[in-house]
């Protein structure tokens, strides 16, 4: 399968759709070539358009059908359109252990193994969100915009209690419309100034609602 441009990614879509579209083991790409060359820029709109494929997949089901697309420009990653016309711009980042290197535990053809549930293991640390995040609260204050922000937090073991975690980044509450995390397996609502008809503050696993082919 061939590698999609930035313009296919442009192209509203359904989030199951883009997930296979964005699928490295169906584009033939390691996992260690995705993720390490996704934070040096070759593959980041293909590692973006993986993460709004979950968060997509999650919000299609939680709260109504949506479509997708990737955009490249400043502060803002992707669109989700609702059936109403309502779009959500959003806003991606990736947080990482503190010092770690993206990618590092796919070298050499490794897979960290992958649970259904990220509550077993031990508990991820809620403060290393804080750092990645008030980037992204300065740029959103600095541009004067209204977006959404997902947060994808790439690192094993439990997730954190979410109220711990809002207590590290209570300024991304008033900086962005929602913030929304996910894992590799679960998402969760952390802040909301819409009043969408989604209860924030509890973590839930999307796993279900994946094509096969983008199931762990």
């Amino acid at each position: 399968m061939q590698i999609p441009t930035v313009q296919q990614l442009a192209v509203f879509r359904s989030p199951e759709d883009l997930c296979q579209l964005v699928d490295p083991d169906s584009l033939g790409i390691s996992d260690e070539d995705f993720f390490n060359k996704a934070a040096q820029g070759l593959y980041q709109k293909l590692r973006e358009a993986w993460v709004l494929a979950r968060i997509g997949t999650a919000i299609d089901h939680v709260i109504s059908s949506v479509q997708v697309k990737v955009v490249d420009g400043p502060l803002l990653d992707g669109i989700l359109r609702f059936k109403d016309g309502r779009e959500w711009e959003f806003e991606v980042i990736t947080v990482l252990r503190p010092g770690e290197q993206p990618g590092t535990e796919y070298r050499r053809g490794q897979r960290p193994p992958q649970k259904l549930s990220d509550f077993s293991g031990r508990t991820s640390d809620p403060s290393w969100i804080r750092h990645p995040v008030l980037g992204k609260v300065k740029k959103a204050r600095k541009q004067a915009v209204s977006r959404h922000l997902v947060a994808y937090l790439n690192y094993g073991g439990g997730v954190s209690d979410l109220a711990q975690v809002a207590t590290q980044i209570p300024e991304a509450k008033n900086a962005f419309e929602t913030t929304w995390l996910i894992t590799g397996a679960m998402f969760a609502l952390l802040f909301d100034r819409t009043q969408i008809p989604y209860s924030s503050g509890n973590w839930r696993s999307y796993l279900d609602w994946l094509p096969s082919e983008c199931k762990p």
